[in-house]
């Protein structure tokens, strides 16, 4: 189940950059030492606990790398409109190059978000896209946090699930469009790739989550393992930069527009093919030869 760890070698004369691999890698060790830590700043009352997890996580990555760059707030200003900044701008300082500067985005989600979850994680990727032309040839990144066992706010009560069979299978149905992570006390991480998530896992998630909960759940016949129960997850997508999105899409552009012309000249050469037979045959005409005297 568990995936290779990404690679994290960097080209000669880039030993001082962190590298969106790096970057994950840390991530994701910081986040597995510390779920307990973690579990407590959700459940906090509050607008959101993306600020502490920030610098948690920050200081893990300093703690390693004394001289990682992650982004002084002066940088952090990318976007076309200058109410928004980024949650991080790797190397966003001592990066020569705009490619190697890296645009992150945060999102964690909030007490009783579950179903919504998704849609602020797809909102963060669509804020990548806003990036100022200075920074257009930057890689960018988003990643969100989320607990699997949501529970509700206000009327229902703090200690109630907010979270149903069918919330649960469609969070999981659309986590599986990106890689991620899961987490535990008893396994290592759990890494899976976009596209790798199995039905069975889809009924799964569902199971869980019902009502009855406890052990011994069956999925069809299909007994519940307990590597099968997650309770914090990580999701992100590594994007190519938004210049380099343009030149693949020009070049696609051009295959497209070169087939089509292809294909018309085919079809011009054929129709003239076609002028070369008659669909009808034509009649001689007839020439009467004078007789003579």
């Amino acid at each position: 189940m568990t995936e290779q760890p990404l690679a994290t070698t960097q080209g000669p004369g880039a030993d001082k950059l962190i590298t969106p691999s790096m970057f994950l890698e840390l991530l994701i060790t910081w986040t597995d030492a510390n779920l307990s830590e973690i579990a407590s700043l959700w459940s906090m009352p509050g607008e959101g606990w993306e600020d502490p997890f920030r610098t948690g996580l920050t200081k893990y990555i300093l703690s390693q790398y004394v001289w990682a760059d992650l982004g002084a707030p002066d940088t952090r200003k990318v976007y076309e409109s200058d109410k928004k900044q980024a949650d991080f701008v790797l190397n966003g300082t001592v990066a020569t190059r705009s490619a190697d500067k890296v645009v992150v985005e945060v999102k964690c989600q909030s007490l009783g978000r579950l179903a919504d979850f998704m849609n602020d994680f797809g909102k963060d990727i669509t804020k990548l896209d806003e990036v100022a032309d200075a920074y257009a040839d930057c890689p960018r990144l988003a990643f969100g946090v989320f607990f699997t066992r949501d529970f509700a706010k206000g009327a229902k009560g703090a200690d109630d699930p907010a979270e149903t069979a069918m919330v649960a299978c469609n969070f999981t149905k659309r986590l599986n469009d990106y890689d991620h992570v899961y987490f535990s006390d008893t396994y290592q991480p759990i890494r899976r790739k976009a596209g790798k998530v199995t039905a069975e896992a889809v009924k799964k998630s569902g199971a869980i989550h019902r009502a009855e909960g406890g052990t011994n759940i069956n999925v069809k016949g299909i007994p519940l393992e307990e590597w099968d129960v997650h309770e914090l997850g990580i999701v992100y997508s590594l994007l190519p930069s938004k210049n380099e999105v343009a030149r693949q899409a020009a070049i696609e552009q051009e295959k497209r527009e070169r087939q089509a012309a292809q294909k018309r000249s085919l079809e011009v050469s054929n129709n003239d093919s076609d002028e070369d037979f008659q669909t009808s045959p034509s009649k001689r005409s007839r020439v009467t030869k004078n007789k003579k005297p």
